[in-house]
């Protein structure tokens, strides 16, 4: 059986709501529901390495730096890089997953 259990986050907040903690619960939320879930790896992929907040947001709640993908994207006039973060979830890859798991499939 192949089993996809990975799930790639995305929280937007408004320009003008950048500070009050919004994007932190959110994310909390979602990392909380994904787990619920049964996912056992989220994915971040933040565009642009000067993007701080979203970078130290997901430092904050475990997320570690997996790699650079320099100059992938084009935005705004300028090449940008994606900066790859990745955290478990639940039990993560200590235990296979269960058949049932979101994403599950038979392979072949």
């Amino acid at each position: 059986m192949l089993c996809w259990a990975a799930v790639e986050d995305s929280v937007y907040v408004e320009a003008g709501e950048i500070g009050r903690g919004l994007g932190r619960a959110l994310l909390e939320k979602v990392i909380a529901r994904c787990g619920e879930l049964g996912y056992r790896q989220m994915v971040a992929v933040i565009g642009g390495r000067e993007t701080l907040g979203s970078i130290r947001l997901h430092e904050r709640l475990g997320f570690a730096h997996m790699g650079v993908l320099p100059a992938v994207g084009f935005k705004f006039g300028r090449w940008i890089d994606i900066i790859m973060m990745q955290r478990e979830l639940g039990p993560g890859a200590d235990t296979p997953p269960d058949a049932a798991a979101p994403g599950a499939a038979p392979t072949g």
